[in-house]
């Protein structure tokens, strides 16, 4: 098999991740480096045990900015978090992480490293019986998804509101499931208020 085939099939493959390299987040084009700085403030300033989630992001967003050795340590610092934090909990929280260390690696050029993480994905979503080799459903990581969203502008909203409910749908006691739904439902009420610019571009992986 050719390299460009090879290359072809593993494309395929991050292609049906659920990380923040798929999930088409809508940004505006001259704001990146207004949100790295609230997701390093965030960071500084909030309880570590939520910001796995933020060090994902953090990770995403160096890489637009073309830092991707930077963005690599952001991953690593999600991946300790999970180990001291989360430790008790199960894998699926652990295959946003691995799906942006798949991505990363891909754009780098690293095909190898990018197949071990493909792998430590689709080992998990087989112990879990998701809906494909690379796919499960997850309540926990749809509520990543949903704070990802709301994370990077107004434009975002609705689509975290859609998340929230979705792991409402399966967890409705879970208060922070909650808590995302009412902050997407507050912001996308006041952002439905204000006249804004059409000035956001949808990142493609």
């Amino acid at each position: 098999m050719s390299m460009n085939a090879d290359e072809d099939q593993v494309k395929a493959r991050l292609e049906q991740l659920r990380c923040h390299f798929t999930w088409k987040l809508l940004i505006e084009d001259t704001e990146l480096s207004e949100l790295e700085n609230r997701v390093f403030d965030e960071i500084e300033f909030l309880n570590t045990k939520f910001n796995v989630g933020i060090h994902n992001l953090l990770a995403y967003v160096k890489h637009l900015n073309g830092q991707n050795k930077e963005a690599l340590e952001s991953l690593k610092e999600a991946e300790d978090l999970m180990q001291r934090e989360h430790a008790g909990q199960s894998e699926a929280m652990k295959l946003v992480t691995w799906g942006n260390y798949a991505w990363l690696y891909y754009h780098m050029g690293r095909l190898a490293d990018t197949q071990i993480y493909l792998d430590k994905v689709e080992n998990t979503c087989k112990k879990f019986a998701g809906p494909s080799c690379y796919t499960m459903e997850c309540p926990e990581m749809d509520c990543e998804e949903g704070w990802a969203l709301l994370k990077c502008g107004g434009k975002n909203y609705e689509r975290a509101k859609a998340c929230f409910e979705k792991a409402l749908e399966v967890d409705p006691e879970n208060p922070q499931f909650s808590t995302g739904y009412a902050i997407a439902v507050y912001r996308l009420d006041g952002f439905s208020k204000t006249p804004h610019v059409d000035e956001a571009f949808c990142v493609q992986p």
